[in-house]
């Protein structure tokens, strides 16, 4: 049920569209975890047609790009605006959390992770 919960809410994160002209098709993972040590409290994945173009992770804090080709093709201020968009889901994300474990009685201890994609 936890999980459900937090699905419904991650598909506020989730973003999914088709570019015309050259069909791509564009989707964002978001992944939380919470209660992890050594491992990023929060990630997201960009894919293009199925292939990583791009990774951000709690830790870094940092959009970085995965490919040659967006390297060469999207500026600097892309990524910094791309950070920022995932520095405010995982600010999301670690309110819902707190809220569900307050919801559910849960202790930091516990560990509540969900992975969403379709």
């Amino acid at each position: 049920f936890l999980c459900f919960i937090y699905i419904y809410i991650l598909l506020l994160l989730f973003f999914f569209f088709e570019v015309t002209g050259i069909k791509m098709t564009s989707v964002y993972f978001y992944t939380g975890v919470s209660g992890i040590i050594d491992f990023p409290e929060f990630t997201a994945v960009g894919l293009v047609d199925e292939g990583q173009f791009m990774y951000f992770d709690s830790n870094t804090k940092k959009a970085v790009p995965k490919t040659e080709w967006i390297r060469k093709n999207v500026g600097e201020d892309y990524w910094n605006r791309e950070a920022q968009i995932d520095i405010k889901a995982h600010q999301i994300f670690k309110i819902t959390i707190q809220n569900i474990k307050v919801h559910f009685n849960q202790s930091d201890r516990n560990v509540q992770f969900c992975l969403f994609h379709c």
